[in-house]
């Protein structure tokens, strides 16, 4: 129903006569489009659950979207949510006290610019919830910030752990894409992890498709990076070395 800018085909939706359109886009365009559906009669809804801060915060929009199918549909939503809350408390418990918190870097840059997750973002709680120090955790915002290539360097040797590294699966593959990776300490002590465990040859990546709704599986595996002997008998669910 899009093109690959994203960009919707308002006719095709229009002869759909859909009950309910959801969307989560905020664009100038997207605006434009959206009126043009309420102008025609078809409700929407927004989603913004990209938006929430923590991870339980966007893990509990699966209450929201379970209130549009029948009753029972809801009501196990709900279950869910109150089991992978009290299974992320229970976890985050685990590390408040840990000592000494290891530094994170996340992320690679994206043609030679580096978008850094804000300080009150998303990726920086789960990391202060598995113990870690993230680096950019003074930064204020919760919108990615854009450093560049020599801004990171600089702070190559504080981080202990490298953690999100795009579609890389080797060490190798990460220093083809710029040699300078191999100064990093984590690359030199091998503390590199990525979170496509169960990926497929497709490039499908259940970690950006479950892990919104599943942060305590999400959590228990950045615990066993960071602090391994905590949870000594977790599987790894989506990252691996």
């Amino acid at each position: 129903m899009s093109n690959a800018q994203g960009v919707l085909n308002l006719e095709s939706i229009l002869a759909l006569k859909p009950d309910l359109v959801v969307f989560s886009g905020l664009s100038v365009e997207s605006f434009r489009q959206n009126q043009a559906l309420a102008s025609a009669g078809i409700p929407l809804l927004i989603n913004s659950e990209w938006l929430e801060t923590t991870p339980l915060g966007r893990a509990e929009w699966i209450k929201m979207m379970a209130l549009f199918f029948e009753p029972t549909v809801f009501q196990k939503a709900v279950i869910h949510f109150e089991n992978v809350e009290e299974n992320y408390l229970a976890l985050q418990e685990k590390t408040k006290m840990v000592r000494p918190r290891p530094k994170v870097l996340w992320q690679v840059p994206y043609k030679d610019t580096w978008y850094v997750p804000g300080g009150e973002s998303y990726v920086a709680r789960l990391l202060q919830d598995a113990g870690g120090d993230y680096l950019w955790k003074n930064e204020k915002g919760t919108a990615s910030l854009p450093f560049d290539f020599e801004t990171v360097y600089a702070r190559r040797k504080e981080a202990d752990f490298w953690i999100s590294l795009g579609t890389v699966r080797t060490k190798k593959e990460l220093k083809d894409i710029d040699a300078r990776f191999a100064d990093f300490k984590p690359f030199a002590n091998g503390q590199l992890y990525n979170d496509h465990r169960q990926a497929n040859p497709q490039g499908g990546n259940p970690y950006w498709m479950q892990g919104v709704v599943y942060p305590d599986k999400v959590l228990a595996d950045l615990i066993k990076i960071l602090h391994p002997g905590l949870l000594p008998k977790h599987a790894w669910v989506f990252f691996k070395k």
